[in-house]
């Protein structure tokens, strides 16, 4: 799938990435990591502490009424939760390898080639005065549009050309800028 509006790009070119350009990708790649490893080490914690506790894992949580655990709801725990719990292992599992391939896989992709485009584009204002922001419109389906401030909103008219420099894989935003002046922009 093609994840640039050719339309909207006047030029663009590769280039090898800096080292700031590295750390922004390597900072967005551990902060995505961590947000991952949070969803998923607790749903695999739960998984253990289900097998672990046995069937008395049955009368955790406000309960109203308890299950009394005799020797037939014991087998029926242990035929029964393995397959549960493996079976909820892989779905989880499944998702969040789907998760990393999105997310972390195409930012490593991009360390690993150290290249990054450089795309330059005629934008489009977009002012929300009312509610204090100011947007430019990229070539970039995922993100067309970027907050900027407004003493950098001011500056642009209709015929300044952008360069928005993203990593080429991920089409991660590294920088934006106006001729040699870095323009500051919010995810």
């Amino acid at each position: 799938m093609n994840q640039l509006i050719q339309e909207r790009i006047s030029k663009s070119d590769e280039k090898f990435l800096s080292e700031e350009d590295i750390q922004l990708l390597k900072k967005a790649r551990t902060k995505q990591g961590r947000l991952l490893l949070s969803g998923y080490l607790p749903l695999i914690g739960i998984y253990f502490y289900i097998i672990a506790k046995g069937p008395s894992v049955l009368n955790t949580g406000p309960s109203i009424r308890y299950i009394t655990i005799n020797d037939d709801t014991q087998s029926m725990f242990w035929r029964i939760a393995p397959y549960f719990v493996i079976f909820m292992f892989i779905i989880t599992s499944i998702y969040f390898l789907k998760l990393y391939m999105k997310t972390i896989h195409p930012l490593t992709k991009d360390l690993k080639s150290n290249l990054k485009r450089q795309i330059y584009f005629k934008p489009q204002k977009n002012a929300m005065s009312f509610f204090n922001k100011y947007y430019l419109s990229t070539p970039l389906y995922e993100n067309q549009q970027i907050e900027i401030g407004l003493e950098n909103f001011e500056k642009i008219n209709n015929e300044t050309e952008l360069c928005l420099e993203i990593a080429a894989t991920s089409f991660y935003v590294l920088r934006l800028r106006n001729g040699n002046q870095i323009i500051e922009f919010w995810d």
